[in-house]
């Protein structure tokens, strides 16, 4: 399954921060993802990566993430290029070189929902109506002057032991593969 790609207001989170929860604004271009900029590789400044909170490593853990955030360069990065920089994933991360814990993406704010359906093409299947015979007719082949036969169809009246006869059968709403029953009687005069 493939992952999602990053958009702008992704919710990141940094567990040094005293409010984890921050969110990563793009710079980087202006290429739109679902109405949002993409993220790339080069959202990776102190001005990408938005916190609130303090961060705990700092003296006495007063100092503002924002001031002391060193951001490094993103991992598990896409192979696809945005304006020549690779997009995010919703795996990326990006090490903060201050705290020396990655900064993690935990809501790519990519929607998840169909933005249109459409029907699924398939085959369609009709009710079959009862199978039904058009018509029945004997048949025989064409005997030349010569003695030689002659492979013409022929609907004959009468079947006379001397030649070759068959039965065509016409059918409506038969299957292949289904059987067909037919019930043929002599009379003899």
């Amino acid at each position: 399954m493939g992952k999602n790609y990053v958009c702008n207001g992704a919710k990141i989170e940094c567990l040094l921060c005293s409010k984890p929860q921050g969110t990563l604004m793009v710079t980087s271009n202006q290429v739109k993802l679902q109405d949002k900029f993409f993220a790339t590789e080069a959202d990776n400044t102190k001005t990408n990566l938005i916190f609130e909170g303090t961060c705990i490593k700092s003296p006495n853990g007063s100092a503002p993430c924002v001031g002391v955030i060193v951001p490094n360069k993103w991992m598990n990065t896409a192979d696809a290029l945005i304006q020549d920089n690779k997009a995010l994933l919703e795996d990326s991360m990006i090490m903060c070189n201050y705290g020396g814990v990655p900064i993690r993406i935990v809501d790519d704010k990519q929607i998840q929902r169909p933005t249109q359906l459409l029907p699924i093409l398939g085959p369609v299947i009709l009710p079959v109506e009862e199978p039904k015979i058009v018509s029945v007719e004997w048949q025989s082949s064409i005997t030349s002057e010569n003695g030689r036969e002659h492979f013409q169809d022929q609907v004959i009246d009468e079947n006379t032991m001397d030649t070759q006869n068959w039965v065509e059968v016409i059918t409506l709403n038969v299957l292949p593969g289904e059987d067909i029953k037919i019930e043929l009687t002599e009379e003899i005069e």
